[in-house]
C-alpha cells in the first residue's frame, strides 16, 4: 500500500519518521527532514511501519546527489543523499535525542566538529566476500553482499589496497574459507595491515 508522508526528522540509522494519518509512524530510509514523499509499505512491526522510498514530492533545499555509485544499495552510508553540513546537523540531533531519552544529563552539546576530507578519511574498512569472491559491503538491511571495487570514503591506499587483492584474485581464493577482511591503514606509516576473518 502506498502512502504520501511528510518527514519530521531523522532518527538513528539515516531513517527519516513520519506519521500515518491514524499516528502509526514510519521510518523510510533516503529521506530527509521536511521533505514530502511517497513510500510503500515494505513491512509492518508491532508499533510501526518500515516501508520504502519511491518517489520525493517537495525535496529538501539539502537534498544532494550521492557521488558514489553504490548509495542506496549499498549499507555503508545512510545520508550520501544530504549535503555535508545536513549530514552534520543530523548526527547532533540523533545524539541530543538519544541522550535526552536515557535522561542522561550533559553539558550543553557542542556542534559537530567537521571532518577535514569529506572524503577518503576512513583509515579502517570491513568488507564481506560474497559467493563469487567479489568484495563489498552488506546491503541495507540485508546479508546480501554488493560488489565494490572503491569506497568514497576510505583512504586512497585502502582503495588501492583493494584493487590490488582484486586484481591478484585473492577475493576468489578466500571466498570458501573466509567470509570478511578487514583493512586497517596506519596513518603514520601509510602501511596497510590486514586480517581474516572466518
Amino acid at each position: 500500500m502506498e502512502h504520501v508522508v511528510t518527514i519530521k526528522k531523522l532518527i538513528a540509522g539515516g531513517k527519516g519518521l513520519a506519521a500515518l494519518p491514524d499516528g502509526l509512524k514510519v521510518m523510510v530510509p533516503g529521506v530527509l527532514p521536511g521533505e514530502t514523499v511517497r513510500i510503500v509499505e515494505k513491512k509492518r512491526c508491532r508499533g510501526y511501519l518500515d516501508a520504502e522510498l519511491l518517489r520525493v514530492l517537495d525535496a529538501s533545499t539539502e537534498r544532494v546527489s550521492p557521488p558514489c555509485p553504490f548509495a542506496g544499495r549499498c549499507g555503508g552510508c545512510d545520508l550520501q543523499h544530504a549535503s555535508y553540513p545536513a549530514q552534520l546537523a543530523a548526527k547532533e540531533h540523533i545524539l541530543a535525542e538519544a541522550l535526552h531519552r536515557r535522561h542522561l544529563e550533559t553539558p550543553e552539546l557542542q556542534p559537530a566538529m567537521p571532518s577535514p576530507a569529506v572524503w577518503g578519511y576512513r583509515y579502517r574498512v570491513r568488507l564481506h566476500l560474497n559467493p563469487e569472491g567479489k568484495l563489498g559491503f552488506h546491503e541495507r538491511g540485508s546479508n546480501q553482499v554488493v560488489a565494490i571495487n572503491r569506497c568514497l570514503l576510505a583512504t586512497d591506499t585502502i582503495n588501492r589496497v583493494i584493487g590490488l587483492l582484486a586484481e591478484a584474485g585473492w577475493p576468489e581464493r578466500l571466498k570458501d574459507q573466509f567470509a570478511a577482511l578487514e583493512l586497517m591503514e596506519c596513518p603514520a606509516s601509510g602501511r596497510v595491515f590486514l586480517t581474516l576473518e572466518a
